[in-house]
């Protein structure tokens, strides 16, 4: 079995445990555990988005090497790969914080 896959599902099923568990509490400790529980998804769709995006880009150019977007090019080093991850990370990051927070919002409003 890959492991990719089954590290991929343990982070997203991670990050969503943490933002279902939090979801019901309003103090400083619940907000923590939906900024990590957004962090923990976000980083394995950062992550798929980068490798998709590095093969597509190199596929699309016929070249049969891994393009790093959007640092690094051809050349990927350790600070490239990093600065691309945290960069393809943020958008994911924003969407699952702005959809939680609106579900989260509309749940506590229709308890009232």
């Amino acid at each position: 079995m890959p492991i990719l896959p089954l590290i991929f599902v343990v982070f997203v099923g991670a990050g969503a445990f943490l933002l279902l568990k939090s979801a019901g509490g309003s103090g400083g400790l619940a907000t923590l555990g939906r900024v990590v529980g957004a962090l923990v998804i976000s980083l394995p769709l950062g992550l798929l988005t980068y490798g998709a995006l590095g093969i597509g880009i190199a596929r699309y150019r016929q070249v049969g090497r891994f393009y790093s977007v959007p640092f690094g090019g051809y050349a990927v080093s350790d600070a490239a790969f990093a600065w691309s991850l945290v960069t393809w990370m943020a958008p994911w990051l924003a969407a699952v914080v702005l959809v939680t927070r609106r579900r989260l919002r509309r749940g506590r409003d229709g308890e009232r």
